[in-house]
C-alpha cells in the first residue's frame, strides 16, 4: 500500500498536529471511550499511550488491544491502517477522505466509514488552531460496526 498525500505543510509540522478535543470526543462516545492513542507523542496525545505496562515509542511494534484512537503521520499512513485492519482492536482513525485512494477498498471492507462534512483545523504544538486544512477527513470505525458503510456527520454536530 503507498499513500501519498500532498501537503502545504512544512513536513517538520505535518505530523506532529493533534486533533482537536471535539473530534476525538466525538469518535470516542462512538465506541465507548478509548484505551489507548497509538500515533502520538507526548506533546500531542490526548490519552496515555501505554502498553501492556509500559510506554511504547513505537505503536506499530506492539499488539493493539482494547480500543484504539488513531491519527497517523500523514506523511505515511499505510503501515498505520494495515495495523489497525490486522490488530483485534476496535481501533477509530481519523485520515484524509481517501476518495479514490489504493487503499481504500481494503479499509472500507473492515470498516464504517464517516465523512466530515466541513474541514478540522488540527491543534500546532503552539496549541493553536490551524487552519488552512485544504483536504477533507474521515472516521474510520476499523473492526467495529457496520464494516462496509458510510455515513456522513456536520463538523458542527460534532461540537
Amino acid at each position: 500500500m503507498v499513500t501519498n498525500v500532498i501537503s502545504n505543510t512544512p513536513e517538520a509540522e505535518r505530523d506532529t498536529w493533534r486533533t482537536p478535543q471535539y473530534v476525538f470526543d466525538y469518535a470516542g462516545k462512538l465506541i465507548g471511550g478509548f484505551d489507548f492513542d497509538t500515533a502520538c507523542d507526548w506533546v500531542n496525545k490526548l490519552s496515555e499511550p501505554v502498553w501492556n505496562g509500559f510506554i511504547a515509542e513505537d505503536a506499530l511494534a506492539v499488539k493493539w488491544r482494547g480500543k484504539c484512537w488513531c491519527n497517523p503521520p500523514y506523511s505515511n499512513i499505510s503501515p498505520w491502517i494495515e495495523k489497525a485492519i490486522a490488530s483485534d482492536a476496535i481501533t477509530v482513525m481519523l485520515i484524509p477522505s481517501p476518495n479514490g485512494e489504493s487503499y481504500y477498498g481494503e479499509l472500507i471492507k473492515n470498516s464504517h466509514e464517516i465523512a466530515i462534512q466541513g474541514r478540522i483545523s488540527f491543534i500546532g504544538a503552539d496549541g493553536k488552531p490551524k487552519n488552512g486544512n485544504t483536504r477533507g477527513s474521515s472516521l474510520f470505525i476499523v473492526n467495529g460496526y457496520a464494516k462496509g458503510s458510510r455515513s456522513i456527520v456536520n463538523r458542527g454536530d460534532m461540537k
